[in-house]
């Protein structure tokens, strides 16, 4: 599937990012996309999983000592795109993947966490985020799940909700926070799953995203050693800011994806869809509408490429970028439906799982609306 504007966009890609970016959309259009359409939705992610090892997306971000590619925040942009331009959920679970390589590679200064990290990278574990609770969402001050200390180990008690990548291999690596007894810190823990006291009790089913493995999960004296901690004792929130952040650029990039995918198909649908003698796209109102989409795509994807190439990763250009990326993508979702009439607003088009698959983009690490306080607390 062809970028709207060319495969560089306005920012030029160096010859390395030139070569990936061609790698990846072959790889997305000629294995991944086939296997999308073949199965079904509860076995696609298991099965796409060691077509992605074959490739090296699991270590995309991680060092080339610790089994990884070595890959920048680029590379997780252009390969991010291309996952959602395929599937939502699948660029959903490779984003909150990567969240967790990134929070435990900037936190691995002594190497503790070296193993972890080469099973992350060979994808014979997943990384996955334990952040919200039934009563804790987009504030962490009100997190209830408790650490307390015993000799050397932690006991972790407590509910998390919408844990991803859970059952999808054998080995789940969970990030999650929890708050110390008695001093109310907030700390950050790696959970290897399974293990003993931590139980998943219900499987989210979405409305779209239905690919994706999503779980409630209750944490029963979850037993954490002491070299198990990520980050400093009292910091968990400087430990996933940071990472989150670069969550949020990766989710961008997947909602973009799907902005792509339905642009190209109002596209080829628009030409080969004639009335009054003619290819609907000969209407102004139609070809204004894929003007739109095209806009709203060229747009996004210049900054992320901008963005991701900096040095920095601002967080408050993210936050926008997460914002209008996900807004664009609804967008072109909701014009793609209205391009294809009466059959886009069937269960038999991919129209119609596209427009329920872009509210995923919009919730998943923040809603709009505490998006808009982190950015107007920026300004």
């Amino acid at each position: 599937m062809e970028a709207v504007a060319g495969p560089e966009s306005f920012v030029s890609l160096s010859p390395e990012h030139r070569l990936f970016l061609n790698e990846i959309s072959s790889f997305s259009l000629n294995e991944l996309r086939p296997l999308r359409e073949e199965l079904p939705p509860g076995e696609f992610i298991p099965k796409a999983v060691d077509s992605l090892i074959d490739a090296g997306l699991p270590g995309l971000l991680v060092d080339e000592e610790h089994g990884g590619c070595g890959g920048d925040e680029l590379c997780m942009v252009i390969a991010l795109e291309e996952m959602g331009a395929v599937d939502s959920g699948l660029a959903g679970a490779l984003a909150f993947h990567y969240l967790c390589c990134i929070a435990i590679a900037a936190n691995n200064a002594h190497g503790l966490f070296n193993p972890t990290l080469m099973d992350l990278s060979r994808g014979n574990a997943l990384g996955a985020l334990a952040l919200t609770e039934p009563a804790a969402g987009s504030n962490p001050a009100e997190i209830a799940c408790s650490a307390s200390k015993r000799r050397d180990i932690w006991l972790i008690n407590g509910n998390k909700c919408f844990v991803c990548n859970v059952d999808t291999v054998d080995e789940t690596y969970i990030l999650a926070m929890a708050r110390e007894i008695p001093n109310q810190a907030l700390t950050c823990f790696l959970i290897p799953y399974p293990c003993k006291g931590v139980s998943p009790i219900h499987r989210y089913i979405y409305m779209g995203w239905d690919t994706i493995r999503s779980w409630a999960m209750v944490l029963s004296d979850c037993q954490v050693p002491e070299h198990f901690l990520v980050g400093e004792r009292g910091c968990g929130l400087e430990v996933l800011s940071p990472a989150i952040c670069r969550g949020r650029l990766a989710i961008a990039s997947g909602a973009l994806g799907l902005a792509r995918s339905c642009y190209d198909l109002s596209l080829a649908y628009g030409r080969e869809r004639r009335q009054f003698s003619m290819p609907i796209t000969y209407f102004q109102s139609v070809s204004f509408h894929l003007a739109d989409m095209a806009l709203r795509i060229e747009a996004c994807r210049t900054t992320l490429w901008k963005v991701a190439s900096s040095s920095e990763t601002p967080p408050d250009k993210v936050d926008m970028l997460y914002l209008y990326c996900g807004e664009s993508a609804e967008f072109c979702a909701s014009t793609a439906l209205e391009i294809h009439g009466g059959l886009g607003y069937t269960m038999e088009g991919p129209t119609a799982r596209l427009y329920r698959d872009v509210k995923g983009f919009r919730l998943a690490l923040g809603t709009p609306d505490i998006t808009r306080l982190c950015i107007a607390g920026a300004i």
